[in-house]
């Protein structure tokens, strides 16, 4: 069992059911409040058919906001993973980034709907996410010396609505 001080970093995918609109201000704004409280940083990267995005904090935290993220029913995870890891890659002091296409562009970054961004690995997609929130909040830079990960624990979605475990079962997300 992860102790609830364990620093624990969630990146995932995830397409949107729907055009997020106006409301997506409104999705960060509330996970700013949110994630300060719950002593999380993060940051959201997102186009019109995809986001991507990376919670770190302390365990039970992520663990709450994974729950939440799940359970939003304007988008469905297709990929996640998560480790356990000795230090924030964004600082604590952001709560909540995000960038959308145009300032990913700008940063030379590709968009999270892309084909090499879809490929990517944790640790690949992990410098991704850090590299975006840096080039937009350069206060958000914290040096990491190596990976920053102690273990690693994985759950990757294969497709939408399906989990599949490392011991290959599968198990059908059930939608309200």
């Amino acid at each position: 069992m992860v102790r609830n001080d364990t620093l624990t970093r969630l990146v995932y995918r995830s397409l949107p059911l729907a055009s997020p609109g106006a409301v997506l201000l409104d999705i960060v704004r509330a996970a700013e409040q949110r994630n300060r409280t719950l002593g999380c940083s993060g940051v959201l990267v997102f186009d019109a058919a995809a986001y991507a995005q990376m919670i770190e904090g302390p365990s039970r935290s992520v663990e709450s906001l994974k729950t939440l993220i799940w359970s939003d029913l304007r988008h469905v995870v297709t990929w996640s993973d998560w480790a356990i890891i000795d230090r924030y890659s964004v600082s604590a002091d952001l709560p909540m980034g995000y960038m959308d296409p145009s300032e990913l562009h700008r940063a030379g970054l590709p968009a999270p709907s892309t084909v090499g961004v879809s490929k990517m690995d944790f640790v690949d997609t992990t410098l991704w996410l850090q590299r975006a929130a840096v080039s937009k909040y350069p206060s958000a830079e914290v040096p990491v010396p190596s990976s920053g990960l102690v273990g690693r624990k994985r759950a990757r979605w294969s497709e939408p609505g399906i989990r599949e475990d490392p011991e290959g079962s599968h198990e059908r997300r059930q939608r309200a």
